[in-house]
């Protein structure tokens, strides 16, 4: 993805740790990790809060985390 999210760099870790305290090796964690952060950035994208810039001012997380979390 050609974007620029503020805060992704935090989320993604916020859910691999996740799926690192459910039990999950890494390798699977790190996937669920990737799908959970995409989907939210497509789902953020979706709702074209972009600035002037194309860059988007932060990530809207609360509404989608029943999609996010597995």
């Amino acid at each position: 993805m050609n974007i620029r999210f503020a805060g992704s760099g935090d989320i993604f870790s916020a859910l691999l740790t996740d799926n690192l305290l459910k039990g999950l090796d890494l390798e699977a964690a790190t996937f669920n990790a990737v799908k959970g952060i995409s989907e939210l950035l497509r789902l953020n994208m979706e709702q074209d809060a972009s600035l002037p810039n194309g860059h988007f001012k932060g990530i809207q997380i609360e509404p989608y985390l029943s999609k996010i979390l597995f």
